[in-house]
């Protein structure tokens, strides 16, 4: 982080938190599950929120959270993401509403909107330090840590890693407290117990329709998403319920969704052939944030795209079947937490709904539902592809994959991971999600993962392994050039500290900075040019752009100084690239095996 060390005395009486937290639902929650982790690290934690009108109740249901202030989004947002209004013609509209923010005293302020128009926010408001995305005093876009550039640069700059949101939330946050507050007052903490997580108020109504939905066992199933792309057809959810239905009498069917999924509602309801209805029960349009949780809770699992339901479903401790549609990265916004399931097309070629078939959404659903019990007749469902051959009627694995979300040991790193259940082999991005997800845990955690120490031989196809040997020249020409934007910047360093004044100087030593200047603009030049040429390196040279821009220092020689530091942080993150490429490619490597009197090699990858 860019903050002070930590001072020697810890504070005393409640340390108090402002979080913004402009962005939708899903957000929302996830923001929910990292503020109740870093609470029960820190219980003398007062939390505040600012979030949007339309997204406030969940948080207002958690009452371990101090206030709520409501941003009416229609009034301030809205003109500016439709372009009737600019940002800085909205400025004093915002400074109105934040008055009262802005004047009271805050230790800690945290913007995990990550959008240019929270900034803004961000910026008015006072406190001891920040995080996220803030304004300078030019009112320049700056981020106010270490993760939130790497948000910017890897998240936002659609580079594939491997850190879940919530873990970048977290760790984020546990790691600015500790470094302004001292060390935890309960460090043994489970950060994802969920008991109380909410105070559920049903109204009378509400209670009545909800009495239904006890001594039964639920299916919830979520007809829409955030975006048409991401969601399953209402068509395909319909032969779903009439599999389950039929195969499985003790079952019985919920449907989620807002007042924007009843169309669904109504193509779903056309498209089902089973009869009795007794067992179906419509929630669409019809549950507010309480009654949703509520049932939500009652349900054995929930089946859903890519939308809130699974973050609220992994709060609540309902078990997830995601659908992984579209432009969507599970491994930073799936379902957190033990034993949830995603089922995701191999490709993102437009095929997603006839991939992602009703057989195969089955199979999952059913081998996660009943692989531990006896429901089935065998009764031995020992993998899912067993279970697969069991059910004969289902389709294999090929062009899917199939995840399995694990929460890691302290002495592993932590966080969640989603290990395939298919053994599907890994694309580039997948490779290279996982190097990333390694280098931000070196540079901010403090805590190095073993190289490739999630790899295995089944992950890797000929046609990665190839990829990835292509790799080893241009990183080494991306880290010498890097090495090269080291030397100048401590030679302006270096320069800077024999002159007078950073305005005034000799003729001499200005030419002498605006050559050395001028060679640190090639270098920059330079490593756009690799990365051109070579994609899959996207993630270094925009992780080092976003540090170059913002620079702490106010006088030249300290600019330069972290000038250096910068560079000197993108080679250390390309050493732990060509240290993934040689792990890799010796995982890859044939191995002698033994049988009887001749040692053959043998590799399932054949002549690679």
């Amino acid at each position: 982080m860019n903050t002070k060390a930590a001072d020697s005395t810890k504070k005393t009486g409640p340390i108090r938190v402002l979080i913004i937290q402009l962005a939708r639902l899903g957000d929302t929650l996830q923001t929910l599950m990292a503020l109740r982790a870093a609470k029960q690290s820190y219980p003398e934690l007062e939390i505040h929120m600012v979030v949007r009108e339309n997204f406030a109740e969940a948080a207002k249901r958690a009452r371990w959270i101090k206030s709520v202030t409501t941003l009416p989004t229609t009034d301030f947002l809205q003109p500016i993401l439709d372009g009737t209004q600019t940002e800085d013609e909205m400025l004093p509209f915002l400074a109105q509403w934040a008055r009262p923010l802005v004047q009271d005293r805050w230790d800690l302020l945290v913007n995990w909107s990550f959008s240019e128009p929270s900034s803004y926010l961000c910026g008015l408001i006072p406190a001891k330090a920040k995080l996220g995305y803030t304004r300078g005093r030019d009112l320049s876009l700056g981020c106010a840590d270490d993760w939130s550039c790497f948000v910017q640069g890897i998240v936002q700059g659609d580079v594939h890693q491997n850190i879940h949101l919530t873990d970048i939330f977290t760790t984020q946050l546990l790691t600015a407290l500790q470094i302004e507050f001292g060390e935890p007052t309960n460090p043994e903490s489970d950060s994802q117990a969920n008991r109380g997580f909410f105070t559920l108020e049903l109204r009378p109504s509400d209670a009545q329709q909800f009495s239904q939905f006890y001594g039964k066992k639920w299916v919830g199933l979520q007809l829409g998403a955030g975006k048409d792309e991401k969601t399953w057809a209402p068509e395909n959810f319909a032969a779903l319920a009439d599999k389950i239905l039929i195969d499985h009498p003790d079952i019985h069917i919920v449907l989620l969704g807002g007042t924007e999924d009843r169309t669904r509602e109504e193509k779903f309801l056309s498209a089902m052939k089973y009869s009795d209805t007794a067992r179906l029960v419509s929630l669409v349009g019809k549950a507010k944030f309480d009654l949703w949780a509520s049932v939500v809770t009652r349900c054995d699992s929930v089946i859903a795209g890519d939308t809130a339901v699974i973050h609220l479903a992994s709060i609540l401790g309902t078990r997830v079947l995601n659908l992984s549609l579209g432009p969507v990265k599970w491994a930073e916004t799936g379902p957190y937490g033990n034993g949830h399931y995603i089922l995701s097309p191999e490709t993102g070629n437009g095929s997603d709904q006839k991939t992602v078939s009703m057989e195969r959404v089955y199979a999952v659903w059913s081998f996660s539902t009943y692989s531990i019990g006896a429901h089935f007749q065998s009764g031995r469902a020992a993998s899912l592809a067993t279970h697969i051959e069991e059910l004969k009627q289902s389709k294999d694995l090929r062009d899917v994959r199939v995840l399995r979300s694990r929460i890691r040991t302290p002495e592993d790193g932590g966080g969640v991971v989603y290990e395939t259940l298919s053994h599907s082999p890994f694309q580039m991005q997948d490779w290279i999600a996982m190097v990333m997800g390694h280098l931000a845990r070196a540079w901010y955690c403090g805590w190095v993962p073993q190289v490739a120490g999630e790899l295995t031989r089944e992950n890797l196809s000929a046609a990665l392994l190839q990829q990835i040997r292509v790799l080893k020249d241009p990183a080494q020409k991306l880290h010498d050039t890097c090495e090269a934007g080291i030397l100048i910047a401590h030679q302006i360093e270096e320069r800077s500290k024999t002159l007078a004044s950073d305005r005034l100087m000799e003729v001499g030593e200005r030419d002498d900075l605006q050559k050395l200047s001028l060679e640190l603009q090639d270098i920059e030049r330079k490593i756009e040019t690799i990365v051109s040429e070579h994609r899959v390196l996207k993630g270094f040279a925009q992780m080092n752009k976003v540090m170059l821009h913002n620079l702490l220092g106010e006088r030249l020689k300290d600019m330069a100084r972290e000038t250096a530091q910068c560079f000197q942080r993108t080679t250390e993150g390309l050493k732990i690239l060509q240290a993934w490429i040689e792990q890799t490619l010796k995982i890859a490597r044939p191995q002698a095996v033994k049988s009887g009197n001749v040692i053959s090699l043998a590799s399932h990858l054949g002549n690679t």
